[in-house]
């Protein structure tokens, strides 16, 4: 966590109308959260996105190895050693890939998930405010204790509305 405190990102211009590569990070419980990403994957690609990948955080690889979800890269506290590094095969893999934006569903609610949006390669990462993790996202949307439908929204909202490039 403390790379990320320092990071220096560069700032970076990004259009809703050119996304292609999303990840989504989101913890698997509570269930409904899981099952609100999941509908947002599918909606994206049947907008026309290439690639979105679903980060899915659990709380222990066992439980990891028996949720029978498919197309989901799942990972729990034991995908890392104790200062952070991957220790997980299938993680190393995925952290190889580059998307455009990082849409965290996480909510700050696992630790781990927060390791990994340090380490994955994205030009934008947006969440929801929480004032402990302002050092972590690019963007984050105060929704005033709101459900995670409308803070999906929100962020729907912003990368496909005022995110245009014809904005001034």
């Amino acid at each position: 966590m403390k790379r990320a405190l320092k990071d220096q990102r560069k700032p970076s211009k990004l259009s809703g109308a050119h996304l292609q590569s999303i990840a989504i990070v989101v913890c698997a419980e509570p269930a409904a959260d899981f099952e609100v990403a999941k509908k947002l994957r599918k909606d994206l690609y049947e907008r026309g996105l290439r690639k979105v990948d679903l980060f899915v955080a659990y709380s222990s690889r066992k439980a990891a190895k028996a949720s029978e979800e498919k197309d989901i890269i799942p990972f729990a506290p034991d995908s890392f050693n104790w200062i952070g590094r991957i220790a997980s095969s299938d993680l190393t893999a995925a952290l190889k890939q580059e998307y455009q934006v990082l849409m965290d569903l996480t909510e700050g609610r696992s630790f781990p998930a927060d390791v990994l949006i340090t380490k994955l390669h994205v030009q934008w990462k947006v969440g929801r405010h929480l004032a402990q993790r302002e050092y972590l996202l690019d963007l984050m949307i105060d929704t005033k204790d709101q459900d995670l439908n409308k803070l999906i929204q929100h962020m729907d909202h912003y990368l496909n509305t005022l995110n245009k490039p014809t904005a001034a």
